[in-house]
Order: C-alpha cells, then structure tokens, then sequence
C-alpha cells in the first residue's frame, strides 16, 4: 500500500512538473510558427508605416515572419481588444499607441483595461503634435493666436482629428485651462482636417507631426509650435508648447509594442531585446524619423510606467473636457 500510495505522489509531482514546465519549454522554442501584429488604425497613416516597420525588423531580428494585420474602427477600441482576447502565446501582438490610453477613457463601451488585460513588451518611439495655422494668417506666435480668440470670442475656430482624438481632447483641455471660446470643426480623420486648414476653411489645426513636414516645408502651413518637451530636431527654431507659455498643450504620443495578459516572461525578454536592438539601430531609427516619429527604445517596466503615465493623464484630460465618444 506504502508503495502504490508513493509511486502516486511521483506520478502526481511530475505530472505537476510537466505542466509547469510546459510555458517554459514552449517559450524557448518560440517562435515556432509565424507571429501577427495587429495595428488598430487603417493602412497608409503614419502608425501603419511605422507599424510595418517594426514588423520588418523585428522579424529579421528574431528569424521570423511577421504578418501585419489592420484591425480598425472605434478611434483604435476594435484592435485593441481584439488583441485583448487573444491567447497570450507569443503569436499576437498590438502595435501599440496613446490610443489605448485616450479610447478607454473616452468611450465608456470600451471592454479593455489598458493595464490589467495588456502585457506591454516595449516602446519603439514617440512623436509630437503640432500646432499649425494656414500662412494666410496673421499669427506668428502661439499667443497671438490666444489674444486673437479671446478677443474674438466664439468667431474663430479649429480642428483636429476628429472627435475622441487625441489632439481634439487636448486643444479642449487647453480651451479650459485658459478659459478660451474657440469652436472644434469636426472632419473625419487627419487628412480632411488638414485639407480643410490648407484651404483656410478653418485657420488652425492641432494634428500630429508625422505627414505636416511636407506642408511646413512648402510654407502652406505655419508651424507655431511643436507638443514634445523638447525642440524639434527638424525645425530646431520653433518653441515647444511649452515655451510658448501653454504647458497644458505638451504631449508625445507613444509607439510600441504589446500582448495579452500574462505573456511568459521568456517571451517578454526575447521580443523586447529583439526591439531595442533593431531601435537602437541607425538604419531604422533613420527610417522611424523620416515619418516623423523619434526612435526611444525603452524595456517592459519603463514602457508600462509610460502607458500607467498616459491612462492618468487622459483620465484626468477626459474629466475636465467631458469628451465622451462611442455611446
């Protein structure tokens, strides 16, 4: 009896070994099979580009393919819980952006936690906002266009984005920290309001940087300010937000890259040291920069605190304005 009863407890512990060394070993096989980044917003934006990117590289890294997957709609909310649901088996992963901070404070109907349900693997960048005016107007500095809407209350205007945007959401936060009456002229998506702001249909616009070079460079556009905490390394003689005197405005959106919950940890190590490596590399962060977007290559614990960092801040952005989107 002694015997049976003790040949059962070791087929027990090595049954209870084998399924804990289960994650391990598929961990250090992976990846056995292709791997899927799934980027939330449509083909040909700036995220998609960079997106694809680091699917590139990081492929070649790991010696792997890299299938890209757009999954969009909902201002990023359809990807990302997508992504959310998956099995945290090392095969799916989001190309991950501010959005999973903004949308899960500005839609309610939202079923991600962008901490609890995320593993997040790494940042590979950031980028800024710019504050633009059509060169037919007057303004040369952000506080001219301030006087000018405070004098002129409710007549000017400006758009972003769109509504639930990052850029919408942080114009009406400045809009109440400095009491200001300026309208939102709301179009559907970057290029629109863009179009809208070169054809002084509206005089301003409050957009990311990654696409506006063009038109800065052109003059069509006049940049009076760039959202980063630092100057700009392309246009080094426009004043950050900042400066200008309007610290409520500064922003960098993030790019980087993560998982389900609960993702093994060899997995995490593997595919964050994959990033950093091919960031870190001139060649990509060459390629990263021509779309606007500044290489900063940060580990698993930094890249969380940053995301932990953004949920605060656009709770705290969403609070103020009431900007609620998806209902």
């Amino acid at each position: 009896m002694h015997d049976r009863r003790s040949l059962l407890q070791r087929l027990f512990l090595a049954a209870a070994a084998t399924v804990i060394a289960a994650p391990a070993v598929e961990a250090q096989s992976w990846p056995a099979r292709s791997i899927t980044f799934v980027i939330p917003w449509a083909a040909a934006g700036s995220t998609d580009v960079a997106g694809r990117l680091l699917a590139e590289y990081v492929g070649k890294e790991l010696g792997a393919t890299i299938v890209v997957e757009n999954k969009p709609g909902a201002s990023s909310a359809i990807g990302t819980e997508y992504v959310s649901r998956q099995p945290a088996d090392g095969y799916t992963f989001l190309v991950t952006g501010t959005n999973i901070a903004i949308t899960a404070a500005a839609n309610p109907s939202v079923k991600y936690d962008a901490l609890r349900d995320f593993t997040h693997i790494g940042m590979a960048g950031q980028f800024a906002a710019a504050f633009l005016v059509n060169s037919a107007t007057p303004y040369a500095t952000l506080a001219e266009v301030a006087a000018d809407i405070r004098a002129q209350p409710g007549k000017l205007n400006y758009t972003s984005p769109g509504v639930g945007s990052g850029n919408h959401i942080l114009f009406e936060y400045f809009k109440a920290v400095q009491q200001l009456d300026i309208p939102h002229v709301s179009y559907s998506g970057s290029g629109p309001a863009v179009q809208a702001t070169l054809g002084n249909e509206v005089p301003m616009v409050y957009n990311s940087m990654p696409g506006m070079e063009a038109h800065i460079d052109a003059g069509t556009l006049r940049l009076l300010a760039v959202s980063s905490r630092q100057r700009s390394a392309q246009y080094p003689d426009v004043p950050t937000v900042a400066e200008a005197g309007f610290p409520e405005l500064t922003v960098e959106y993030i790019l980087g890259l993560s998982a389900p919950a609960a993702l093994p940890a060899e997995i995490v190590t593997r595919l964050s040291e994959a990033l950093q490596a091919v960031v870190n590399r001139p060649e990509l962060a060459s390629r990263l920069q021509a779309i606007g977007i500044t290489a900063a290559p940060l580990g698993p614990e930094a890249f969380t605190a940053i995301v932990a960092e953004e949920v605060d801040r656009w709770g705290t952005a969403v609070g103020v304005t009431q900007i609620s989107i998806g209902n």
